[in-house]
């Protein structure tokens, strides 16, 4: 089993606090052209707070990963990120992926485990 199925079907597995997936959610699909854009500014703002990006949900919409989520979340455009009770959709802005990671890190119940 390869890292990333691993990580799905953890990542379908866990909770936080909240009931959600994770605290932090990427939901991605198969025709995302920024999807990897979106991972990538994501991965580097949890690196500038020395959190690992293991701690990123990704889900995939397509594969109707994103049903049972804990999130109400209705996803209308790929990218979409959530940062705790932030949802930014399309490609995020560097500041605002920054601002939303520190406010959750600030927040008590936030989960930095590891979702493999």
């Amino acid at each position: 089993m390869d890292v990333a199925h691993s990580m799905q079907i953890s990542n379908s597995l866990r909770r936080t606090a909240c009931g959600r997936s994770g605290c932090i959610i990427l939901y991605t699909g198969r025709a995302c052209l920024f999807c990897d854009v979106a991972k990538e500014l994501l991965g580097e703002a949890m690196s500038q707070f020395g959190v690992s990006d293991g701690v990123i949900c990704k889900l995939d919409v397509d594969k109707g990963e994103d049903k049972g989520s804990g999130c109400n979340d209705v996803v209308t455009s790929l990218p979409t990120i959530r940062i705790c009770n932030v949802v930014i959709e399309g490609i995020p802005d560097e500041g605002q992926v920054n601002d939303a990671v520190i406010r959750a890190l600030m927040m008590e119940c936030f989960c930095d485990t590891p979702a493999i």
